[in-house]
């Protein structure tokens, strides 16, 4: 129970402060007008579903790093970070060229009347934001990564960097140059939570890698007395 615990509470913690980041967003683009927030909310649902690859390839590194963690495997785990992150790479390239070619005949497509200002809007966040995709293809890789390993703390500090940021980006810079300020909020919270969790994988997996075999080692003789201490019984 302790060990669900202490991962369980940490997630919970980083989508409560996700959700209350973008609320805050959400809150600033609400004063700039209806054509604002249309165009800005359909990008955001356009965003949502082309970065789900990103995600679905951090949810499955997951189970690869938990079990070749269990297992003291850390080259593999390494391996797999590596390789991981340069498909999310190529895929983050692959989603660029996609919405800068189709981004706005995909927000007229959800408009059913739609306004020059509403998707011009749309597209000029979305041209913005996809240069910061590989930056949050990272977080779903790093975060899943040390969540796996047990070691929560990193993902839960990148999530109040990403709100720290997010916040200060939407309100600030929304004063300074307007409703287009909103658009950087996002992609500069991506920047500041990646570095986070980066740090966080270099400092806990791969600068530790033999101290981590060595402990899975001990680990391992422990158990293969206990084993052997209840069969002699």
């Amino acid at each position: 129970m302790r060990e669900h615990l202490h991962i369980a509470i940490p997630m919970s913690i980083q989508f409560s402060v996700l959700s209350l980041s973008i609320m805050v967003i959400q809150a600033v683009c609400n004063s700039f007008g209806a054509e604002i927030i249309v165009g800005f909310t359909i990008a955001l649902r356009i965003e949502q579903l082309g970065t789900q690859p990103l995600l679905a390839l951090g949810m499955s590194l997951a189970t690869f790093v938990a079990q070749n963690f269990g297992a003291g495997k850390v080259t593999r785990i390494r391996d797999g970070v590596r390789k991981t992150s340069l498909l999310s790479f190529l895929i983050s390239v692959v989603l660029s060229v996609f919405i800068l070619t189709y981004g706005k005949p995909l927000i007229g497509s959800f408009l059913s009347e739609p306004t020059p200002l509403s998707v011009s809007v749309g597209a000029t966040y979305l041209s913005i934001s996809i240069m910061f995709y590989f930056f949050l293809g990272m977080i779903f890789i790093f975060k899943n990564t040390l969540q796996s390993i047990g070691k929560p703390f990193y993902p839960v500090l990148s999530g109040f960097i990403e709100l720290g940021i997010r916040s200060f980006a939407a309100i600030i810079l929304a004063q300074k140059i307007g409703y287009e300020g909103i658009f950087y909020a996002s992609p500069l919270a991506w920047v500041g939570g990646a570095t986070v969790v980066f740090i966080g994988y270099y400092l806990n997996v791969y600068k530790r890698k033999d101290k981590i075999i060595a402990e899975y080692k001990a680990q391992s003789q422990i158990r293969r007395k206990r084993k052997a201490a209840r069969q002699s019984i």
